[in-house]
């Protein structure tokens, strides 16, 4: 294990501290390599310098615009059509003969599925 030099704090403040001596020890017990990556293939590496690959997908290119479109329709039809739908609640539940609260009861119905 490499020991650290403490010599600078010896000399101006005289033995170490329990906190020093503490973080000595700590010191110690981590492996120098802490920030490193050992693979058989690659030997040790730095992580943040790993070259990364490009993603891969199941999807070609024009089948994720695809998917990202279609979510986005389906993502505005339910504001689009709430916005209509409240504004006829009361006429509807006079024609319906029903109460306020069974109409509503629709709105939560649609919301839910």
């Amino acid at each position: 294990m490499m020991q650290a030099n403490h010599s600078f704090l010896e000399s101006d403040r005289g033995p170490l501290t329990d906190v020093e001596q503490t973080i000595e020890k700590l010191t110690e017990t981590t492996p120098p390599a802490a920030g490193l990556v050992s693979s058989p293939d690659h030997g040790e590496q730095d992580l943040s310098r790993l070259p990364s690959e490009a993603p891969y997908s199941v999807f070609s290119r024009g089948t994720k615009v695809f998917i990202i479109f279609m979510v986005s329709i389906s993502a505005l039809i339910s504001p689009l059509a709430a916005t209509v739908y409240y504004p006829v609640l009361n006429p509807l539940a006079e024609e319906l003969h029903v109460s306020n609260s069974a109409i509503t009861l629709s709105i939560t119905t649609y919301m839910v599925k």
